[in-house]
């Protein structure tokens, strides 16, 4: 029996992706001295990882056009950036 979701209220775009965070939490590159990136964690399991927020968006969306072809056009780059994670 799945859960309650973001996807019961209608927001099938937005639930997708969900933060992206370990049993440890979310350790950033930054924390490490590394450069900051972004993160967004899709609902099917595939990790998109990018170092700039136009990278992300791009990533998302070229992830979307082949995984999720029903979503292609309803994620704005507002909502992509929203789901991403500084890591």
């Amino acid at each position: 029996m799945r859960s309650s979701s973001v996807l019961d209220s209608g927001s099938a775009s937005m639930a997708l992706f969900a933060p992206y965070y370990t049993d440890l939490g979310v350790v950033t590159k930054a924390a490490r001295g590394g450069v900051m990136g972004k993160a967004v964690n899709c609902e099917c399991g595939e990790l998109v990882q990018a170092s700039t927020d136009d990278e992300v968006i791009e990533k998302v969306q070229a992830h979307v056009n082949t995984k999720h072809p029903d979503l292609i056009g309803k994620l704005t780059r507002s909502d992509i950036l929203a789901m991403a994670e500084e890591v």
